[in-house]
């Protein structure tokens, strides 16, 4: 009987080793995400790789990834800054990375989040309209980040709200007309089901040693 119990053990244990975690990527973030090697200094996808999880990547818009997630039909999501509705959802990390909110604007628009005729733009789902939405000036909801440049650069929104990070992958051939403001620094980690909490300790163990490994890299 013995031997039994431990033979059912260490299958189990077999079987939780060789799980393939789905990781719902944003999609503005998914080709900066698959790009990215698993070098610490990048933080994307070292905190995986350094807490030995299998997975694979899926693209999705923003809010569909954090209905995913909700719905427990995604297991983490990534990168998303800390609020509380997201915290009812799932189970956040420790910080992987830094960034900054931007507004980004033509280079002749001037941006008032106090006169009620500016409209600033913003992904479904994105946290960042929190900082304007006590403010007079309207915000709209688009799909993707390029429905947005578009509405830009034809005057239908005075404003585009993104990440850096964002803004530096999918708008440089366009920096030459586009200026940006930035709106405060951020701190972004994963969200894991809330079915899967004992992935929480073993991704924030892989952020500790990325961060150690950035440093000694440097």
């Amino acid at each position: 009987m013995r031997f039994v119990l431990l033979l059912v053990v260490m299958t189990f244990a077999t079987i939780a080793q060789s799980e393939v975690y789905t990781v719902a990527v944003p999609s503005q973030y998914a080709d900066i995400f698959l790009s990215e090697t698993n070098d610490p200094k990048n933080g994307f996808r070292c905190p995986l790789s350094e807490a030995d999880v299998k997975y694979e990547v899926i693209r999705l818009p923003l809010a569909r990834v954090l209905y995913e997630l909700d719905r427990g039909t995604v297991d983490i999501g990534f990168p998303f800054v800390a609020n509380e509705g997201r915290d009812r959802i799932a189970a956040r990390t420790m910080p992987v990375m830094q960034s900054r909110y931007f507004f980004v604007m033509e280079g002749d628009t001037s941006l008032d989040l106090d006169d009620p005729d500016q409209r600033i733009a913003f992904v479904r789902g994105f946290a960042g309209h929190a900082l304007f939405k006590n403010r007079v000036a309207d915000g709209l909801e688009i799909n993707e980040l390029d429905q947005g440049l578009s509405l830009l650069a034809v005057g239908r929104v005075d404003a585009l709200m993104t990440t850096e990070q964002i803004y530096q992958h999918h708008t440089s051939p366009r920096t030459n007309r586009l200026k940006v403001r930035p709106a405060g620094e951020i701190r972004v980690g994963y969200y894991v089901g809330n079915e899967h909490h004992d992935l929480v300790a073993a991704l924030n163990k892989g952020i500790d040693e990325c961060q150690d490994l950035a440093l000694t890299s440097r």
